[in-house]
């Protein structure tokens, strides 16, 4: 029941698909985000900056009513993250369209699409990023078959153990 004072804020385009897509950008290439924002003022603002800096948005879905997913840090004296995924769960490519053409596709946050693309024959140029918890059987089988898999120790034991069958 403590008021903590804010001392400073900022706000940024991030996440790490936004953030790879403005790298790209400014490193000359071309980048599109396929991503799923809500209608509210924060997925309104995510447009628009992803636009400012250069990222293709013709495959964003906008979701009535609900929230864009958003991401708070504290830095006080442990540094706290909070993840609030709002509709970023809703992530579905059913066409092929932008990622046809792409070099590289890269998946962060949004594992249901991961066994959709392998399927598709986009694995030799998928790059997922996934925490442990994003982690199952259909999603453990469909890495296997991306070019590259991006996590942290846990998703790495996650990817790499079969809790059925151990030492798989």
């Amino acid at each position: 029941d403590e008021n903590v004072a804010v001392t400073r804020s900022s706000r940024a385009l991030g996440g790490t698909p936004a953030n790879a897509a403005a790298q790209i950008v400014k490193l000359g290439g071309r980048a599109h985000l396929v991503a799923t924002v809500g209608d509210d003022p924060t997925g309104e603002w995510l447009l628009r900056e992803a636009t400012r800096v250069g990222i293709g948005i013709d495959s964003v879905a906008q979701h009535r009513g609900d929230s864009t997913s958003a991401t708070i840090v504290l830095d006080g004296n442990d540094r706290t993250v909070y993840l609030d995924l709002g509709v970023g769960g809703e992530v579905v490519v059913t066409d092929d369209g932008v990622i046809g053409d792409a070099a590289l596709i890269y998946v962060s946050y949004a594992p249901q699409v991961v066994g959709s693309l392998i399927q598709r024959g986009f694995g030799d140029r998928l790059v997922v990023g996934l925490e442990h918890w994003m982690i199952d059987g259909e999603v453990r089988a469909a890495c296997r078959n991306a070019r590259l898999v991006i996590t942290n120790s846990a998703g790495f034991d996650a990817i790499g153990t079969d809790q059925h069958q151990p030492g798989n």
